[in-house]
């Protein structure tokens, strides 16, 4: 316990039975200040990574290829057809529509019917 802290290192411990001689470790490292686990979402918040689902998500949903960044721009508030998307961005069509796709199923973008895209935030 001594060495993590004079390296600055957080020190876990999962408490075990009082009754149970292989529990005094982690008895010891408890009482001498290490932080208790009892289950995942202790280590998380102890470490400030609650959000690191949400956060991986986030970037999961950032455009990754040049195609879809081009695209990503020319999507708006206001429905907008996929030929017009299309012709704005010089893509081939079958690359417009696939990568409209992958933007939908990011949550990027939504279809809205008749093959318009708007902003999805």
């Amino acid at each position: 316990m001594q060495f993590a802290l004079e390296q600055d290192r957080d020190v876990f411990a999962v408490p075990g039975s009082i009754f149970s001689a292989k529990s005094a470790g982690p008895h010891r490292l408890i009482r001498d200040g290490a932080t208790i686990v009892t289950r995942a979402e202790d280590v998380l918040e102890a470490l400030n990574m609650h959000n690191a689902v949400e956060q991986q998500a986030v970037a999961a949903a950032m455009p990754e290829t040049a195609e879809e960044i081009a695209l990503l721009r020319l999507v708006e508030a206001e429905p907008r057809h996929i030929d017009i998307i299309s012709r704005e961005s010089a893509l081939a069509l079958p690359v417009v529509s696939a990568t409209l796709a992958m933007l939908e199923l990011k949550g990027l973008i939504k279809q809205v019917g008749g093959m318009q895209y708007v902003l999805a935030r």
